[in-house]
């Protein structure tokens, strides 16, 4: 595209306008480009070209790219007075391989899979494992699709972990089995890692419950964090999916450590590699506030303990004070209250 078809006006330009502006600058945008391509095909080439242009910072950008699609998509079929069949994705710079993890659920994954098709993916990894249902049989009738088998129950971690291992895409994304996440807002943690972002996590902390309502697990999520001197990551882990990492991630964390998220989160904050908060993905309306069902409480035990083996790990390697050197506690204290 040439410069007489610049898709980003330049008054829109800096980090201070707002979100309605932002989307009234994506609905011009793609109105331009809807008139100058005679192609739909090429509308995300103009949708990528205009989020490399605009000067929005990531963390909002990130944020804000399901709702700039649609409005970059309204724009670009009031312009050219087409419909657009497919959802307006960023074209990622690296190959991304998608992961998903099936435990008898062969109904919900055409849902899953319908979503995953729309994106340009380099593969798509479907680890089906301890099922007893016809969940092998519906992952091998979808094309170009790899499919790992295992007859033994696996934790969804360890099931992952095996994915990943799999995988060869630059970038991993790892999606839910047992919930339909659209390909846009999964398309924001593709944007992310092929903008550098190692740990690219979903971002729960809008819909975290008060902390008198949260259960152990969102305590140990967050405590961990505040350890590691990343209070802004709240109560974010590598446990919730959608996320995305990227092959350097892979490779410093190690495959085999992606079986436990705590550890796997904390090697990756060690190590120095990029971790932020994406994007508020999935619903988790009823997520951390506990749960008195045995399975759940056994679930939460083995979490709290692999935190605990996690901050073990880390107090081994860094010393039994972490990062937070001899400082007093009256120090310590002045310092936590600002």
């Amino acid at each position: 595209m040439n410069k007489r078809t610049r898709v980003m006006p330049r008054r829109y330009g800096g980090a201070s306008v707002s979100t309605q502006e932002w989307s009234r600058a994506a609905w011009m945008a793609g109105r331009r480009a809807g008139r100058s391509i005679s192609d739909p095909q090429r509308a995300s080439e103009a949708w990528t070209q205009w989020i490399e242009e605009c000067s929005v910072p990531s963390k909002p950008l990130y944020r804000l790219l399901p709702a700039l699609a649609q409005s970059f998509r309204d724009g670009f079929e009031e312009g050219s007075g087409r419909n657009l069949e497919h959802p307006l994705l960023p074209e990622a710079s690296r190959r991304t391989s998608a992961v998903i993890c099936i435990h008898n659920e062969a109904e919900a994954l055409p849902d899953i899979m319908t979503e995953l098709k729309q994106m340009r993916l380099h593969e798509i990894i479907v680890v089906v494992h301890g099922c007893s249902d016809d969940s092998f049989t519906a992952a091998r009738s979808f094309e170009g699709v790899t499919v790992i088998h295992v007859p033994e129950r696996l934790s969804d971690e360890a099931a992952r972990a095996l994915g990943a291992k799999m995988s060869t895409g630059d970038n991993i994304l790892f999606t839910s089995s047992d919930q339909r996440v659209p390909a846009e807002e999964l398309g924001v943690f593709i944007a992310a890692a092929s903008r550098g972002v190692d740990v690219a996590l979903n971002d729960i902390t809008a819909r975290l419950p008060d902390f008198k309502d949260q259960d152990a697990v969102i305590r140990c999520r967050s405590f961990l964090n505040r350890m590691l001197d990343r209070d802004d990551l709240e109560a974010n882990s590598m446990a919730d999916i959608p996320h995305a990492l990227t092959r350097r991630a892979i490779e410093t964390i190690g495959t085999h450590n992606l079986a436990i998220p705590a550890k796997a989160h904390s090697l990756a904050l060690v190590k120095g590699l990029r971790v932020e908060s994406i994007y508020p993905a999935g619903d988790f309306s009823n997520f951390g506030q506990g749960d008195s069902s045995r399975d759940l409480k056994h679930d939460e035990a083995v979490t709290v303990g692999d935190h605990i083996e996690a901050v073990g790990g880390l107090m081994e390697e860094l010393g039994p004070r972490l990062r937070w050197g001899n400082l007093p506690r009256s120090k310590w204290s002045a310092w936590r209250n600002g």
